[in-house]
Protein backbone atom coordinates (compact mmCIF):
# COMPACT_ATOMS: atom_id res chain seq x y z
CA UNK A 1 0.00 0.00 0.00
CA UNK A 2 1.40 3.42 -0.94
CA UNK A 3 1.88 6.34 1.43
CA UNK A 4 -0.96 8.91 1.44
CA UNK A 5 -0.77 12.59 2.15
CA UNK A 6 -4.41 12.97 3.21
CA UNK A 7 -7.24 10.68 4.32
CA UNK A 8 -8.36 8.26 1.64
CA UNK A 9 -10.16 4.89 1.71
CA UNK A 10 -9.69 1.74 -0.30
CA UNK A 11 -12.74 -0.42 -0.83
CA UNK A 12 -12.21 -4.11 -0.05
CA UNK A 13 -14.80 -6.51 -1.40
CA UNK A 14 -15.14 -9.73 0.54
CA UNK A 15 -18.61 -11.06 -0.31
CA UNK A 16 -18.61 -14.43 1.56
CA UNK A 17 -17.40 -12.89 4.76
CA UNK A 18 -19.90 -10.00 4.58
CA UNK A 19 -22.77 -12.46 4.10
CA UNK A 20 -21.58 -14.51 7.06
CA UNK A 21 -20.71 -11.86 9.62
CA UNK A 22 -22.66 -8.84 8.44
CA UNK A 23 -19.48 -6.75 8.32
CA UNK A 24 -19.09 -4.01 5.70
CA UNK A 25 -15.48 -2.87 5.30
CA UNK A 26 -15.17 0.65 3.98
CA UNK A 27 -11.37 0.70 3.79
CA UNK A 28 -8.15 1.59 5.55
CA UNK A 29 -5.77 4.55 5.41
CA UNK A 30 -2.29 5.35 6.65
CA UNK A 31 -0.88 8.60 8.01
CA UNK A 32 2.87 9.20 7.87
CA UNK A 33 4.86 10.42 10.85
CA UNK A 34 8.23 9.70 12.46
CA UNK A 35 9.05 9.56 16.16
CA UNK A 36 11.50 8.48 18.78
CA UNK A 37 9.36 5.58 20.06
CA UNK A 38 8.80 2.37 18.12
CA UNK A 39 5.03 2.35 18.54
CA UNK A 40 1.94 3.41 16.64
CA UNK A 41 -1.83 3.64 17.05
CA UNK A 42 -4.33 1.36 15.36
CA UNK A 43 -7.72 3.10 15.07
CA UNK A 44 -10.82 0.95 14.57
CA UNK A 45 -13.83 3.11 13.74
CA UNK A 46 -17.20 2.91 12.04
CA UNK A 47 -20.84 2.41 13.02
CA UNK A 48 -23.10 -0.40 14.25
CA UNK A 49 -26.50 -1.10 12.70
CA UNK A 50 -29.48 -3.42 13.13
CA UNK A 51 -31.58 -3.91 10.01
CA UNK A 52 -29.65 -1.02 8.40
CA UNK A 53 -30.53 1.32 11.29
CA UNK A 54 -27.91 2.89 13.57
CA UNK A 55 -27.97 1.57 17.16
CA UNK A 56 -26.89 3.68 20.13
CA UNK A 57 -25.59 2.35 23.45
CA UNK A 58 -23.91 -0.77 22.05
CA UNK A 59 -21.10 -1.87 24.38
CA UNK A 60 -17.63 -2.27 22.85
CA UNK A 61 -14.99 -3.78 25.16
CA UNK A 62 -11.36 -4.23 24.14
CA UNK A 63 -9.44 -7.03 25.90
CA UNK A 64 -5.98 -8.50 25.68
CA UNK A 65 -5.29 -11.81 27.45
CA UNK A 66 -8.61 -11.46 29.36
CA UNK A 67 -7.52 -8.05 30.66
CA UNK A 68 -9.84 -5.14 29.86
CA UNK A 69 -7.97 -2.40 27.99
CA UNK A 70 -10.77 -0.03 26.94
CA UNK A 71 -14.56 0.25 27.02
CA UNK A 72 -17.00 2.53 25.19
CA UNK A 73 -20.59 2.86 23.93
CA UNK A 74 -21.78 3.80 20.48
CA UNK A 75 -23.13 7.34 20.10
CA UNK A 76 -26.71 8.26 19.24
CA UNK A 77 -25.94 7.75 15.53
CA UNK A 78 -24.26 4.37 16.17
CA UNK A 79 -20.69 5.65 15.70
CA UNK A 80 -17.65 4.31 17.57
CA UNK A 81 -13.89 5.02 17.60
CA UNK A 82 -11.53 2.56 19.28
CA UNK A 83 -7.84 3.53 19.66
CA UNK A 84 -5.38 0.65 20.13
CA UNK A 85 -1.71 1.40 20.89
CA UNK A 86 0.65 -1.10 19.32
CA UNK A 87 4.34 -1.53 20.18
CA UNK A 88 6.38 -2.68 17.21
CA UNK A 89 8.41 -5.04 19.40
CA UNK A 90 5.17 -6.86 20.38
CA UNK A 91 4.87 -9.29 17.49
CA UNK A 92 1.63 -10.82 18.83
CA UNK A 93 -0.63 -7.77 19.25
CA UNK A 94 -3.65 -10.06 19.75
CA UNK A 95 -6.82 -8.22 20.87
CA UNK A 96 -10.47 -9.24 21.16
CA UNK A 97 -13.32 -6.78 20.69
CA UNK A 98 -16.58 -7.79 22.44
CA UNK A 99 -19.67 -6.18 20.85
CA UNK A 100 -22.94 -6.62 22.76
CA UNK A 101 -26.24 -5.11 23.80
CA UNK A 102 -29.26 -6.55 25.60
CA UNK A 103 -31.67 -8.14 23.12
CA UNK A 104 -29.06 -8.42 20.34
CA UNK A 105 -26.89 -11.34 19.28
CA UNK A 106 -23.38 -10.32 20.30
CA UNK A 107 -20.24 -10.73 18.24
CA UNK A 108 -16.53 -11.04 18.86
CA UNK A 109 -13.94 -9.50 16.59
CA UNK A 110 -10.27 -10.53 16.63
CA UNK A 111 -7.60 -7.94 15.79
CA UNK A 112 -3.88 -8.49 15.42
CA UNK A 113 -2.33 -5.02 15.27
CA UNK A 114 1.26 -6.26 14.85
CA UNK A 115 3.23 -4.85 11.90
CA UNK A 116 6.44 -6.55 10.75
CA UNK A 117 9.41 -4.55 12.14
CA UNK A 118 11.08 -4.51 8.73
CA UNK A 119 7.95 -3.10 7.15
CA UNK A 120 7.68 -0.47 9.91
CA UNK A 121 11.33 0.52 9.51
CA UNK A 122 10.92 0.74 5.74
CA UNK A 123 7.65 2.65 5.73
CA UNK A 124 6.82 3.85 9.29
CA UNK A 125 3.29 5.05 9.91
CA UNK A 126 2.30 6.19 13.43
CA UNK A 127 -1.42 5.70 12.78
CA UNK A 128 -3.40 3.04 10.94
CA UNK A 129 -7.12 3.79 10.54
CA UNK A 130 -9.52 0.97 9.76
CA UNK A 131 -13.19 1.68 8.97
CA UNK A 132 -15.59 -1.15 9.79
CA UNK A 133 -19.39 -1.26 9.73
CA UNK A 134 -20.84 -3.98 11.96
CA UNK A 135 -24.35 -5.42 11.61
CA UNK A 136 -26.11 -7.06 14.56
CA UNK A 137 -29.32 -9.11 14.64
CA UNK A 138 -32.01 -9.50 17.33
CA UNK A 139 -31.33 -12.37 19.76
CA UNK A 140 -33.68 -15.34 19.28
CA UNK A 141 -34.36 -18.08 21.90
CA UNK A 142 -32.52 -20.79 19.94
CA UNK A 143 -29.58 -18.65 18.86
CA UNK A 144 -26.13 -19.91 19.78
CA UNK A 145 -23.67 -17.33 21.04
CA UNK A 146 -20.35 -18.63 19.82
CA UNK A 147 -17.26 -18.01 21.95
CA UNK A 148 -15.06 -17.75 18.88
CA UNK A 149 -14.55 -14.54 16.90
CA UNK A 150 -16.76 -13.95 13.89
CA UNK A 151 -13.94 -12.19 12.04
CA UNK A 152 -10.22 -11.44 12.26
CA UNK A 153 -8.29 -8.39 11.13
CA UNK A 154 -4.51 -8.61 10.67
CA UNK A 155 -1.62 -7.26 8.62
CA UNK A 156 -1.61 -8.43 5.01
CA UNK A 157 1.99 -8.51 3.72
CA UNK A 158 0.89 -8.69 0.10
CA UNK A 159 -1.36 -5.66 0.33
CA UNK A 160 0.98 -4.01 2.89
CA UNK A 161 -2.05 -2.99 4.93
CA UNK A 162 -4.58 -4.41 7.41
CA UNK A 163 -7.37 -6.57 6.00
CA UNK A 164 -9.81 -9.36 6.82
CA UNK A 165 -8.19 -12.81 7.23
CA UNK A 166 -9.78 -14.80 4.37
CA UNK A 167 -8.74 -18.23 5.67
CA UNK A 168 -10.28 -17.53 9.07
CA UNK A 169 -13.45 -16.27 7.33
CA UNK A 170 -13.79 -19.63 5.59
CA UNK A 171 -13.47 -21.48 8.93
CA UNK A 172 -16.24 -19.36 10.42
CA UNK A 173 -18.41 -19.82 7.32
CA UNK A 174 -18.01 -23.60 7.48
CA UNK A 175 -18.97 -23.54 11.16
CA UNK A 176 -22.13 -21.59 10.39
CA UNK A 177 -23.12 -23.96 7.56
CA UNK A 178 -22.54 -26.99 9.81
CA UNK A 179 -24.78 -25.50 12.49
CA UNK A 180 -27.57 -25.07 9.91
CA UNK A 181 -27.20 -28.47 8.22
CA UNK A 182 -26.43 -30.71 11.23
CA UNK A 183 -29.12 -30.58 13.98
CA UNK A 184 -27.19 -33.07 16.14
CA UNK A 185 -24.10 -30.88 16.02
CA UNK A 186 -26.26 -27.88 16.87
CA UNK A 187 -27.81 -29.71 19.86
CA UNK A 188 -24.37 -30.83 21.06
CA UNK A 189 -23.10 -27.26 20.72
CA UNK A 190 -26.12 -25.94 22.63
CA UNK A 191 -25.51 -28.52 25.36
CA UNK A 192 -21.87 -27.54 25.63
CA UNK A 193 -22.84 -23.90 25.66
CA UNK A 194 -25.31 -24.43 28.52
CA UNK A 195 -22.73 -26.45 30.44
CA UNK A 196 -20.21 -23.68 29.88
CA UNK A 197 -22.72 -21.09 31.04
CA UNK A 198 -23.49 -23.12 34.19
CA UNK A 199 -19.78 -23.60 34.79
CA UNK A 200 -19.20 -19.89 34.36
CA UNK A 201 -22.08 -19.11 36.71
CA UNK A 202 -20.63 -21.52 39.28
CA UNK A 203 -17.22 -19.89 38.91
CA UNK A 204 -18.76 -16.45 39.36
CA UNK A 205 -20.82 -17.68 42.35
CA UNK A 206 -17.71 -19.23 43.95
CA UNK A 207 -15.77 -16.06 43.29
CA UNK A 208 -18.53 -13.96 44.85
CA UNK A 209 -18.75 -16.35 47.81
CA UNK A 210 -14.99 -16.16 48.34
CA UNK A 211 -15.11 -12.39 48.09
CA UNK A 212 -17.99 -12.26 50.59
CA UNK A 213 -16.15 -14.62 52.96
CA UNK A 214 -12.99 -12.57 52.62
CA UNK A 215 -14.91 -9.38 53.27
CA UNK A 216 -16.68 -10.96 56.26
CA UNK A 217 -13.39 -12.23 57.66
CA UNK A 218 -11.81 -8.81 57.21
CA UNK A 219 -14.72 -7.22 59.07
CA UNK A 220 -14.51 -9.85 61.83
CA UNK A 221 -10.75 -9.35 62.08
CA UNK A 222 -11.28 -5.61 62.23
CA UNK A 223 -13.88 -5.99 65.02
CA UNK A 224 -11.64 -8.46 66.88
CA UNK A 225 -8.67 -6.13 66.56
CA UNK A 226 -10.79 -3.24 67.83
CA UNK A 227 -11.96 -5.33 70.80
CA UNK A 228 -8.41 -6.41 71.60
CA UNK A 229 -7.22 -2.82 71.40
CA UNK A 230 -10.08 -1.69 73.65
CA UNK A 231 -9.25 -4.46 76.15
CA UNK A 232 -5.57 -3.49 76.05
CA UNK A 233 -6.37 0.17 76.63
CA UNK A 234 -8.74 -0.77 79.48
CA UNK A 235 -6.02 -2.93 81.05
CA UNK A 236 -3.48 -0.13 80.71
CA UNK A 237 -5.94 2.32 82.25
CA UNK A 238 -6.74 -0.09 85.12
CA UNK A 239 -3.03 -0.55 85.83
CA UNK A 240 -2.50 3.20 85.76
CA UNK A 241 -5.43 3.72 88.15
CA UNK A 242 -4.12 0.96 90.47
CA UNK A 243 -0.64 2.48 90.46
CA UNK A 244 -2.08 5.90 91.13
CA UNK A 245 -4.14 4.52 94.05
CA UNK A 246 -1.06 2.70 95.42
CA UNK A 247 1.04 5.86 95.29
CA UNK A 248 -1.77 7.84 96.93
CA UNK A 249 -2.08 5.23 99.71
CA UNK A 250 1.69 5.23 100.23
CA UNK A 251 1.64 9.01 100.46
CA UNK A 252 -1.27 8.93 102.93
CA UNK A 253 0.51 6.28 105.05
CA UNK A 254 3.71 8.30 105.00
CA UNK A 255 1.92 11.45 106.13
CA UNK A 256 0.07 9.54 108.86
CA UNK A 257 3.35 7.99 110.09
CA UNK A 258 5.05 11.40 110.07
CA UNK A 259 2.11 12.91 111.98
CA UNK A 260 2.13 10.08 114.55
CA UNK A 261 5.89 10.35 115.01
CA UNK A 262 5.59 14.08 115.42
CA UNK A 263 2.94 13.64 118.12
CA UNK A 264 5.04 11.00 119.91
CA UNK A 265 8.10 13.22 119.79
CA UNK A 266 6.10 16.07 121.29
CA UNK A 267 4.69 13.82 124.02
CA UNK A 268 8.12 12.40 124.90
CA UNK A 269 9.65 15.85 124.99
CA UNK A 270 6.87 17.03 127.28
CA UNK A 271 7.31 14.06 129.63
CA UNK A 272 11.09 14.52 129.66
CA UNK A 273 10.73 18.18 130.49
CA UNK A 274 8.22 17.42 133.26
CA UNK A 275 10.51 14.75 134.73
CA UNK A 276 13.44 17.14 134.74
CA UNK A 277 11.34 19.78 136.50
CA UNK A 278 10.14 17.28 139.14
CA UNK A 279 13.69 16.05 139.85
CA UNK A 280 15.06 19.57 140.41
CA UNK A 281 14.82 20.61 144.19
CA UNK A 282 13.32 23.95 144.96
CA UNK A 283 15.86 26.52 146.07
CA UNK A 284 15.53 27.35 149.77
CA UNK A 285 15.61 31.10 150.04
CA UNK A 286 14.10 31.32 153.56
CA UNK A 287 16.25 31.54 156.78
CA UNK A 288 16.61 28.38 158.85
CA UNK A 289 14.71 28.68 162.22
CA UNK A 290 15.86 27.14 165.55
CA UNK A 291 12.91 24.76 165.44
CA UNK A 292 14.04 23.45 162.09
CA UNK A 293 17.59 22.93 163.44
CA UNK A 294 16.15 21.06 166.49
CA UNK A 295 14.10 18.81 164.23
CA UNK A 296 17.12 18.02 162.12
CA UNK A 297 19.23 17.06 165.22
CA UNK A 298 16.43 15.08 166.92
CA UNK A 299 16.13 12.42 164.12
CA UNK A 300 18.64 11.11 161.66
CA UNK A 301 17.94 11.64 157.98
CA UNK A 302 19.35 9.94 154.96
CA UNK A 303 21.73 11.96 152.95
CA UNK A 304 20.11 12.88 149.66
CA UNK A 305 22.37 13.58 146.76
CA UNK A 306 20.75 16.07 144.46
CA UNK A 307 22.02 16.24 140.95
CA UNK A 308 22.48 19.65 139.57
CA UNK A 309 19.70 21.02 137.45
CA UNK A 310 20.45 20.34 133.79
CA UNK A 311 20.91 23.35 131.61
CA UNK A 312 17.97 23.62 129.24
CA UNK A 313 19.07 24.82 125.80
CA UNK A 314 17.71 28.26 124.98
CA UNK A 315 15.61 28.13 128.16
CA UNK A 316 12.86 26.03 126.45
CA UNK A 317 9.50 26.34 128.19
CA UNK A 318 7.98 23.31 129.93
CA UNK A 319 5.47 21.59 127.63
CA UNK A 320 2.72 19.70 129.45
CA UNK A 321 1.80 16.20 128.22
CA UNK A 322 -1.18 16.06 125.85
CA UNK A 323 -4.32 14.05 126.65
CA UNK A 324 -3.67 11.73 123.72
CA UNK A 325 -0.13 10.92 124.92
CA UNK A 326 -1.35 10.43 128.48
CA UNK A 327 -4.09 8.05 127.30
CA UNK A 328 -1.56 6.16 125.17
CA UNK A 329 0.87 5.74 128.06
CA UNK A 330 -1.93 4.69 130.40
CA UNK A 331 -3.03 1.97 127.96
CA UNK A 332 0.56 0.82 127.62
CA UNK A 333 0.89 0.59 131.41
CA UNK A 334 -2.30 -1.41 131.78
CA UNK A 335 -1.22 -3.70 128.96
CA UNK A 336 2.16 -4.45 130.51
CA UNK A 337 0.61 -4.96 133.99
CA UNK A 338 -1.97 -7.35 132.54
CA UNK A 339 0.77 -9.21 130.66
CA UNK A 340 2.92 -9.62 133.82
CA UNK A 341 -0.13 -10.87 135.74
CA UNK A 342 -0.97 -13.40 133.01
CA UNK A 343 2.61 -14.64 132.96
CA UNK A 344 2.56 -15.17 136.74
CA UNK A 345 -0.72 -17.09 136.53
CA UNK A 346 0.64 -19.19 133.67
CA UNK A 347 3.82 -19.95 135.64
CA UNK A 348 1.78 -20.92 138.74
CA UNK A 349 -0.44 -23.21 136.67
CA UNK A 350 2.59 -24.81 135.07
CA UNK A 351 4.19 -25.36 138.54
CA UNK A 352 0.98 -26.92 139.80
CA UNK A 353 0.93 -29.28 136.85
CA UNK A 354 4.48 -30.34 137.55
CA UNK A 355 3.72 -30.96 141.27
CA UNK A 356 0.59 -32.97 140.45
CA UNK A 357 2.52 -35.01 137.92
CA UNK A 358 5.30 -35.71 140.44
CA UNK A 359 2.81 -36.77 143.17
CA UNK A 360 1.00 -39.06 140.76
CA UNK A 361 4.30 -40.61 139.68
CA UNK A 362 5.28 -41.26 143.32
CA UNK A 363 1.90 -42.85 144.05
CA UNK A 364 2.24 -45.13 141.05
CA UNK A 365 5.73 -46.14 142.17
CA UNK A 366 4.40 -47.06 145.67
CA UNK A 367 1.59 -49.15 144.15
CA UNK A 368 4.03 -50.91 141.85
CA UNK A 369 6.39 -51.74 144.79
CA UNK A 370 3.47 -53.06 146.85
CA UNK A 371 2.31 -55.29 143.97
CA UNK A 372 5.80 -56.60 143.48
CA UNK A 373 6.11 -57.42 147.21
CA UNK A 374 2.81 -59.30 147.17
CA UNK A 375 3.88 -61.38 144.20
CA UNK A 376 7.08 -62.46 146.01
CA UNK A 377 5.18 -63.53 149.12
Amino acid sequence: MSRLTKPQSIILRIVPFLILCGFTISGSRLLAQTGDTTSFVFVLQGDIKVNNKAVAGVSIILKKKDKEIAKLLTTSDGKYVLNIKQVVADTSGEYLVYISKTGLLGKILSINTAVPPKQYAKDPFPSYDYDLEISLTPLMPNDIVLKQAFGRIKWNPKQKSFSIDQSYAKVVQNEQEKLKSDPAYRRELLKKQKEEEQKQKKIEADKKRQEDEKKKKEEEDKIKAAQQEAARLADVKAKEEAEKARLAQEEADRKAAEELKSKQDVALAAEKAKAEVNETPAQENKTETPADKKAETSQPTAKVVVSPKPQILNEMPVIPISPEAYSLRAREGRYFASRVKDEKIQAANLSGKYETSNALTSLLDVIAAHDKKNKKE
